[in-house]
């Protein structure tokens, strides 16, 4: 301890503290248990003090009748000394008994405090060891927890949509060079994909779903080229809820004249790429690429013609055969319903890479 925490524990047990100073100083004692020992110790150190002040004054009144005592004897006064004697007797008597008393309370008590001090010390140590054994634990501990609950962010996300039991196409630019693929939708919640096919130039990639079949689909993939002006909609995953977006086919071409994509007008966000591109009937005739960077509220989508000669180009070259739906079960439905029956169809795409 600090010279100036023994001054304050000295004030403290005299009586000198007051006021803040006085509440702190309790405060502390309830708090800190180890300061508190510390404080009983420094009390049980006055108290001894004061015996052993009181036994050095006792010694001195004795030396003081030890002088006149012998002050008397050399007067040869045997007769005073008798009185003297007589009269002290009892105070010597207390006196001498006090002294020896308080001495070997005083032996007794530094010895005590020196082997409390010797105990708690040694327990001190033992406890900071123990705690030092119990901090690194925990520290492992939690370092595993975080390790294993970890959330790792993917590195790609966007959209992606159902072509047929256990397959999903969506846009090559976001599965590129991808270590990991889940799809998540409120309906089938987080599943695992792969890439089984890719078309570079046309920006597309056929997942397949790992952990289910999907089912069978309500809409189809239209092979044929939709007309300008023609009402369209899109559904995606801009956020992590789904939104839907309505417009028309602004142009049959895409950017720079590009044959392959439509110009609509309907706006899109990061995450919408990928998105389908769907008529009236809720057929599929394209698939969300980008934004119109120099018109506001324009987006281009690949063609869905497409898609289908991918799908048929991955049946000739392995083994991979995919099924195409033949018919639609949403022509001549309103809007809310087509909705209600494609949102389960439609999927956030989350691409991990190992960077």
């Amino acid at each position: 301890m600090t010279r100036q925490e023994v001054e304050q524990i000295e004030n403290y047990l005299e009586g000198k503290l007051s006021g803040q100073e006085l509440e702190e100083f309790e405060a502390r004692m309830n708090e800190d248990t180890f300061f508190k020992d510390r404080v009983e110790e420094q009390k049980k150190l006055m108290v001894n003090l004061g015996f052993y002040g009181k036994r050095k004054a006792i010694k001195q009144k004795l030396n003081l009748y030890h002088n006149e005592l012998k002050q008397e004897r050399s007067k040869k006064d045997k007769s005073k000394v008798v009185k003297f004697l007589r009269v002290h007797y009892p105070t010597i008597a207390v006196a001498a008994s006090v002294a020896v008393i308080t001495v070997f309370a005083t032996l007794f008590s530094i010895e005590y405090m020196h082997s409390v001090e010797k105990q708690q010390h040694a327990y001190y140590k033992e406890l900071r060891r123990d705690l030092d054994k119990i901090r690194t634990s925990q520290d492992k501990i939690i370092r595993k927890i975080n390790e294993d609950n970890k959330i790792v962010s993917p590195q790609s996300e966007g959209t992606g949509f159902a072509i047929a039991p256990g397959y999903l196409v969506t846009s090559y630019h976001i599965v590129k060079g991808a270590d990991s693929v889940l799809i998540e939708n409120k309906h089938y919640k987080s599943l695992k994909a792969v890439v089984v096919n890719t078309d570079k130039a046309h920006d597309l990639a056929v997942l397949k779903v790992m952990d289910t079949t999907l089912g069978s689909l309500p809409y189809i993939v239209k092979p044929g080229i939709a007309s300008l002006a023609e009402k369209v909609f899109i559904l995606g995953y801009p956020k992590e809820d789904m939104v839907y977006g309505e417009g028309c086919i602004s142009s049959e071409s895409g950017y720079e004249g590009d044959t392959t994509a439509y110009e609509v007008s309907v706006p899109v966000n990061p995450g919408n790429s990928g998105s389908p591109l769907l008529d009236n009937n809720g057929n599929v005739i394209g698939i969300i690429s980008g934004k119109h960077l120099e018109a506001e509220g324009e987006s281009f989508a690949i063609k869905s013609q497409y898609i289908t000669e991918m799908v048929k180009q991955m049946s000739a070259d392995s083994a991979t055969t995919i099924i195409l739906p033949k018919s639609s079960k949403l022509r001549g439905v309103d809007r809310p319903q087509q909705i209600r029956k494609l949102k389960d169809y439609v999927f956030m795409v989350k691409v991990y890479r190992n960077e």
